[in-house]
């Protein structure tokens, strides 16, 4: 214990990976490549584009 913080080593590598994930992920403009399509676009937090996303929503109300 260390200032109060038990730290899980475990929880903060796994961010560790999802953030080196996002940046491999990523061109030299900013934008984040599409895990539904590919494209390299302006992406949401969960990594689709808006293409993509509006293309689901309707599979996402049906439930």
């Amino acid at each position: 214990m260390k200032d109060g913080f038990d730290m899980d080593q475990a929880y903060w590598q796994k961010w560790g990976q999802e953030i080196d994930k996002y940046l491999r992920d990523m061109d030299e403009f900013g934008r984040t490549k599409c895990r539904l399509c590919g494209r390299y676009k302006f992406t949401n937090d969960v990594a689709i584009c808006m293409d993509c996303s509006t293309s689901i929503l309707p599979l996402n109300l049906a439930f």
